[in-house]
């Protein structure tokens, strides 16, 4: 395993394990899913607050489960 780096992210310094962030773009529900819609009305509300929050504190998550989950078009 990668040891973990500082990097800035929302204009905050914070540590990151750069091969789990590859794993996190590649494989996280919401960054997959037809309801994200960032910067409309209609975005998902579910990753929305996970987002709000990750900029908040500096936190990267993978979404692996989700009830509201829809196939992109």
């Amino acid at each position: 395993m990668e040891k973990p780096v500082q990097v800035e992210r929302y204009g905050q310094t914070v540590w990151e394990l750069p091969e789990m962030d590859k794993v996190r773009r590649d494989n996280c529900m919401c960054l997959h899913c037809g309801k994200l819609k960032k910067g409309d009305p209609n975005n998902c509300k579910i990753a929305e607050y996970f987002f709000k929050m990750c900029q908040q504190h500096g936190n990267a998550m993978i979404m692996t489960r989700c009830d509201s989950w829809c196939n992109p078009i």
